[in-house]
């Protein structure tokens, strides 16, 4: 819904008015627990319908700190092609590269499958 003030609804957040802040805003913390109530039909829905649209997302702006918690949640629809985008991501402040790889790498579904074939390059600089 957003904000729910004086009988409006608003579509937008207290302190950024774009999608991908007022989606965002819901997946946090980055808790293995989000997926009970983030499920792979709604993330699927939202991803598609909404997310993988914006700017942030089709330009993969890894400047913008967003985008960090939206490659996590997108793991669940698409979790090789997150894991490859997260490597280079600016983190949000609350959270660390390795506990957003660790989520995203563990959010695969019973349903979704993952080309293990597929090589996934990692490459971490001291």
């Amino acid at each position: 819904t957003g904000i729910f003030f004086d009988n409006k609804v608003y579509y937008n957040t207290w302190f950024l008015d774009e999608k991908y802040a007022i989606h965002g805003i819901q997946m946090i913390p980055v808790s293995p627990i989000n997926d009970l109530a983030r499920t792979l039909t709604f993330v699927e829905q939202e991803w598609n319908d909404i997310l993988s649209k914006e700017p942030i997302v089709v330009e993969v702006n890894t400047t913008i700190t967003w985008l960090s918690l939206l490659l996590v949640n997108a793991a669940t629809v698409n979790p090789m092609e997150s894991l490859r985008n997260l490597k280079n991501a600016t983190m949000d402040d609350g959270l660390s590269r390795s506990w957003a790889l660790y989520n995203a790498a563990t959010r695969c579904r019973d349903d979704v499958h993952v080309n293990t074939t597929a090589a996934a390059q990692l490459t971490v600089k001291v």
